[in-house]
């Protein structure tokens, strides 16, 4: 009996010291991967060029012992397809990408260019070029100027931050972008496009833009799983077509704009979205062939959705329009169908329409009687045209497990925002009045040197830049 027992011991002995060994086999790889994700430089590609901007004493020759100080150099000695691998830190630089290569941060957070307010920040004008895991920061201010410039065909930019830009991406007569897991705040406007196809834009964040998305003159847009909070306007489409907006979300963008613009746009198709707390949740103008389908629009101030201006087949579908604080849908010259959607709760209209044709059959207004067109109901209230409207029939139940298959608040938090001057501007020059802004800058723009004022408020032109902001850009031709 002894024996067998010391036999079953040992037995039970090895098979805790195998799972001990799996276990920590699992933990390693584990922590291996976790590592990868934020610094893989181990799987860099033979022949990879360094570039760090610590090594100010040389030599230089891009090899990982003696990597290169500035990016541009880095660039300047690949060819067509090399990796250049930046390590973290402070890169002020404009850096010129006119070669098919793939740029490399070290990390998101902590790999850092600065343009100092001069010029784009980055300008890729050869095809084929990947940028992934940088802060780009503080382009120039005029309207060619961006963050990232991009000027070619094939190019991809992936876990980005971009800020204080004229634009964040300016995407120009170009092919084949494709923008991913990034973050804009701080812009004019987060990424914006003009006379180019077939963009692509995923997982992106932004806030705090005069416009998050700007697509301009652009055709095969797909925007997928973005999210844009505290903007001017959310996403915002001029003169383009083919535009598909995705399982993503606007919310609270300003009370006077909103969250998805479409000025003369054709064939836009907005599937699974949220739009909530913006001014108007999606306003379309002149514009034609668009499908919203699985939306909720809740809490808009002003208006959910807005037709204005002869839009014309306009479809709304398995939508919901709630606690929208004055109109659910507004037609004004318009032509659209709603149709098994749920319409009730709002504060003025459920729909309202003016000189417009409206199908508005298989709806929910809120109670079985249907909607109501004077107002002493419990249902949605909705303009009596019985010429130009239908409402009959109406549904008697509301729709069950319609709008988003997801949820907002599990899927984008709300971002926090600071603001991205790391201190307050100072100046070394002479400031006789201690009022923030040196003494030529006032002699040169009239204000009297020995004569406090309260520059960090004053913003005569009323652009947004305050006069200590105006004097920093000075040398840009910045006018107060």
């Amino acid at each position: 009996m002894s024996l067998s027992r010391g036999i079953s011991m040992k037995r039970w002995h090895m098979a805790i010291l195998l799972v001990l060994v799996l276990l920590v086999s699992s933990l390693t790889t584990m922590i291996a991967d976790a590592q990868r994700t934020t610094d893989d430089s181990s799987f860099l590609p033979k022949g990879t060029i360094f570039v760090d901007d610590s090594n100010t004493q040389g030599p230089w020759n891009g090899s990982s012992d003696f990597p290169y100080r500035y990016i541009t150099d880095g660039v300047l000695h690949a060819i067509d397809g090399d990796t250049v691998y930046v390590m973290s830190g402070f890169y002020n630089e404009t850096v010129v990408i006119n070669k098919s290569i793939y740029l490399r941060g070290q990390q998101q957070e902590t790999t850092i260019i600065d343009g100092h307010n001069i010029d784009s920040v980055v300008i890729v004008e050869s095809p084929q070029v990947t940028i992934r895991r940088f802060t780009i920061r503080n382009s120039g201010g005029y309207p060619e100027d961006a963050g990232i410039m991009v000027k070619a065909n094939k190019t991809s930019i992936t876990e980005c931050t971009i800020y204080r830009a004229r634009a964040g991406i300016s995407v120009q007569n170009s092919s084949q972008t494709t923008i991913a897991s990034s973050r804009f705040h701080t812009n004019g406007f987060g990424i914006f496009t003009s006379s180019s196809v077939y963009v692509t834009i995923d997982q992106c964040i932004l806030y705090h833009n005069g416009a998050g998305v700007y697509l301009f003159n652009t055709t095969c847009a797909t925007i997928t799983r973005s999210y844009a909070d505290t903007n001017g306007i959310g996403f915002l489409c001029e003169q383009s077509s083919n535009i598909d907006i995705l399982d993503s979300a606007a919310r609270d963008n300003d009370d006077n704009e909103g969250g998805m613009f479409f000025v003369n746009c054709q064939y836009v198709n907005i599937i699974n979205c949220y739009l909530v707390h913006n001014g108007v949740g999606v306003n379309l103008v002149e514009s034609a062939a668009c499908y919203l389908e699985a939306c909720t629009f809740s809490l808009n101030t002003h208006f959910a959705c807005k037709l204005l201006r002869s839009s014309s087949s306009i479809l709304l579908k398995n939508c919901v329009f709630t606690e929208n604080l004055r109109y659910g849908v507004y037609a004004e010259n318009s032509m659209c169908s709603i149709s098994w959607s749920n319409c009730f709760k709002n504060e003025n209209f459920g729909l309202y329409a003016e000189a417009s044709a409206v199908d508005a059959r298989y709806n929910w207004w809120g109670a079985s009687s249907g909607p109501s067109h004077i107002g002493f109901s419990r249902a949605d209230r909705a303009t009596w045209d019985p010429r130009e409207i239908t409402y009959r029939p109406w549904l008697t139940f509301p729709m069950p497990e319609i709008g988003p298959d997801w949820d907002l608040e599990k899927t984008f938090q709300k971002p926090m925002y600071s603001d991205p001057w790391s201190g307050q501007i100072v100046f070394s020059d002479l400031d006789s009045d201690a009022d923030g802004v040196p003494d030529w800058w006032e002699t040169k723009w009239g204000y009297l040197p020995s004569v406090w004022e309260d520059h960090a408020h004053l913003d005569p032109d009323n652009d947004s830049l305050n006069n200590i902001e105006e004097c920093y850009m000075d040398s840009s031709d910045s006018n107060p």
